[in-house]
């Protein structure tokens, strides 16, 4: 017992970690704990948005473990979720997840319809991270329709972006 808000972010992190050491199993443990956490909170209505992210980090944890069906499914609970709170940041993340998911089902149709609209977002708040990686999930789209040149490219402007971004990021960090 204690502060379920603050127990579940704890999580988050420490499922975050486990992700980045390649320990998925000890993630979604941790994104599972979260969720149940963030589901039993008595102030639901603080920083609203924390609420869906153990959904959003499992389905992306669901597409690790090969299953696009679930984590398609995690994703648009998500997507859904914060629509409702304008949140647009966590719009792009969980609808890169849902295109991501629909690619891996084969529907690639829906796939192009969701990296366009999670790339309009990323655009709009000038994330170059989310641009570089929303480009390359509609390389992937191209390669699956079999336009290998046009996945290339693509998959070239994503990776200049992100080093662009990192360029410009390492020159703005102050010397000395």
């Amino acid at each position: 017992e204690g502060y379920a808000f603050g127990q579940a972010r704890a999580h988050i992190a420490l499922g975050i970690t486990a992700e980045w050491q390649g320990e998925i199993d000890r993630a979604a443990e941790h994104y599972e704990t979260a969720r149940t956490l963030m589901a039993g909170r008595d102030d639901p209505d603080r920083l609203p948005h924390w609420s869906l992210v153990p959904a959003a980090n499992l389905a992306d944890i669901a597409l690790l473990r090969d299953d696009p069906v679930l984590a398609g499914t995690l994703a648009a609970e998500a997507v859904d979720g914060w629509r409702e709170m304008g949140y647009l940041w966590g719009i792009a993340q969980a609808l890169g997840t849902a295109a991501a998911a629909a690619s891996e089902r084969g529907d690639q149709v829906q796939a192009a319809r969701l990296y366009e609209e999670t790339l309009a977002f990323w655009l709009d708040s000038d994330d170059g991270r989310g641009i570089a990686g929303t480009l390359a999930g509609i390389a992937g789209v191209a390669n699956h329709r079999g336009q290998f040149e046009a996945a290339a490219r693509l998959l070239g402007i994503s990776r200049a972006t992100l080093y662009e971004r990192l360029d410009a990021s390492v020159r703005a960090e102050p010397t000395g």
